[in-house]
């Protein structure tokens, strides 16, 4: 399976037809309900109890793997996280479409008693983000990250991105704690005061590549 990146104006363009093809359309209608058991399931008070940017990627017909960013990871005690850990990614492995409890594990790791991320840079560098989801060809599950340092604001903001790899899993069926991760880097990343190129958007298959999107934003202008 070979990776390919794409430019901003072949994404655009299958973006704007995808949109044209609901626009002309007057049966479209659709509602929002929560689901209620679903809710319920991702609903916990030890262990795993809360992770953001959750995305999933379906692994065969009945296996799907959960990916999270910032994770809660200890007890909830009078709905609050006082005590816990946040770490910055984590995983669930969800058997069967039902919500049940029972076939839904979370997996990230244990360093010297303490929860830690499941993924982070070989070189020590900032910390892995699960921000892209990811694509499952064959036998090789593949995952988009984004490499996260912290900056001199002291806010909630105080970070930024100094680019994207693609985390190659060989054995994806295997527990995750145990897979095999070779790690390539995204090119063309770029961020400086006028411009940003960041590739690493949604991904499918075609004809044997992984097709892999990008966007420039030029800052100044606040046009992509």
């Amino acid at each position: 399976m070979k990776i390919f990146t794409s430019s901003k104006k072949i994404f655009l363009s299958v973006l704007l037809l995808f949109c044209l093809g609901f626009a002309g359309s007057d049966e479209l209608k659709f509602h929002i309900v929560n689901d209620n058991e679903y809710n319920t399931l991702f609903t916990r008070y030890n262990g795993w109890t809360g992770g953001d940017i959750a995305h999933t990627v379906p692994l065969t017909d009945s296996i799907t793997l959960w990916l999270f960013g910032d994770s809660w990871i200890g007890h909830v005690k009078k709905n609050s996280h006082s005590g816990s850990k946040m770490i910055c990614n984590s995983l669930a492995i969800q058997y069967g479409k039902s919500a049940n409890e029972k076939n839904l594990k979370f997996y990230y790791k244990t360093i010297d008693g303490k929860p830690s991320p499941l993924f982070a840079p070989a070189n020590g560098e900032g910390q892995y983000w699960l921000t892209r989801g990811g694509i499952k060809t064959g036998n090789v599950l593949y995952l988009i990250t984004s490499q996260i340092v912290k900056t001199d604001d002291k806010s909630v903001f105080g970070f930024k991105s100094i680019g994207n790899s693609v985390l190659a899993v060989g054995n994806p069926f295997d527990e995750p704690t145990k897979w095999r991760v070779e790690v390539t880097k995204m090119p063309f990343f770029l961020s400086n005061e006028d411009t940003e190129i960041d590739f690493g958007f949604p991904e499918f298959i075609k004809d044997s590549y992984i097709y892999i999107y990008g966007v420039e934003l030029r800052k100044k202008e606040n046009e992509r």
